[in-house]
């Protein structure tokens, strides 16, 4: 238990809790002032962020543990079909409009969601960049970056567009499997899929790159 809560802390749980927390509040104040829901769903799309980062931090804390490989799978596996739960939250802003609140009010709420999923779904990312480096190559680890984002951002267009989920993986797999077929062999008709796909993979690398830059930078500062 002592090596889940320290692996958590070290995590940046802190902040984004603390940003969790800043974004259910200006919630809260927008369904107490307005008597409406709306924006509602972005709490579940914001449960939905935290399962990587969860299933990452997790995998940080179990892997030195004897007899854990087949957890270590598991959370792998969740953590996969999950990600792209982080980033989506992104999309929720084609919800933006002039309503009874002040469109500055939402775009600071819609914000803050949006932030905590990227960087729920940016340290989850980088965590299993630290379990994989052990075992291979840091050339196939940046591959494995790029195949992650980019099929992470189909599976952002995918839900958006087409409205799957991460479980319909296991409740809907054929449905689920034919529908990314038809629109992966189809390039011409499904133009829309690959140019969002395409922006999406670009902003999520350049983003994460940031974030690895300023990660690096922090660890590299002389300590007074």
């Amino acid at each position: 238990m002592q090596s889940f809560i320290k692996t958590f802390i070290t995590h940046s749980f802190f902040p984004l809790f603390l940003l969790t927390f800043f974004g259910i509040t200006l919630l809260l104040i927008r369904v107490t002032i307005t008597h409406s829901s709306w924006y509602s769903f972005l709490l579940w799309n914001l449960l939905l962020a935290w399962v990587p980062y969860v299933c990452s931090s997790s995998m940080i804390a179990l892997r030195k543990a004897k007899h854990t490989h087949i957890y270590l799978f598991l959370l792998g596996i969740t953590w996969f079909l999950f990600f792209p739960n982080a980033p989506y939250i992104i999309t929720d802003f084609v919800h933006l409009k002039e309503r009874t609140m002040p469109i500055w009010f939402d775009i600071v709420l819609l914000s803050s969601f949006a932030l905590n999923g990227l960087f729920l779904g940016f340290i989850s990312l980088r965590s299993i960049e630290e379990i994989v480096q052990e075992y291979v190559s840091t050339w196939v680890v940046k591959c494995m970056v790029v195949f992650i984002l980019l099929s992470s951002s189909f599976g952002i267009y995918i839900g958006r567009f087409h409205r799957w989920n991460s479980w319909n993986v296991i409740n809907k797999p054929t449905d689920l499997l034919f529908d990314i077929l038809a629109t992966l062999l189809h390039p011409i008709t499904n133009a829309e899929a690959y140019a969002v796909t395409l922006v999406f993979f670009f902003f999520l690398t350049i983003t994460y790159m940031i974030f690895i830059s300023l990660h690096q930078h922090r660890h590299k500062e002389p300590h007074p």
